[in-house]
């Protein structure tokens, strides 16, 4: 519990979760999944982007040749 000139606020410690506790597990995994989600749609996001880069310069960059 800490004390200040507002008030008192109780928090609970990283200490205090009982890390057999199946819902906390359940809840973790959930937060985690969520997470891994969201850096794999960042990195595809990202690699739309390179991409469409690539793809622009490989046509300017071919786009005076001839080929027969």
């Amino acid at each position: 519990e800490v004390c200040l000139q507002g008030g008192c606020i109780h928090y609970i410690s990283a200490l205090d979760i009982a890390l057999d506790d199946p819902d906390a597990n359940a809840a973790a995994a959930k937060i985690q999944a969520g997470f891994r989600g969201h850096m794999t749609r960042k990195k595809m996001k990202s690699g739309d982007r390179d991409m469409k880069k690539d793809s622009k310069e490989a046509g300017s960059s071919q786009a005076g040749t001839d080929v027969d």
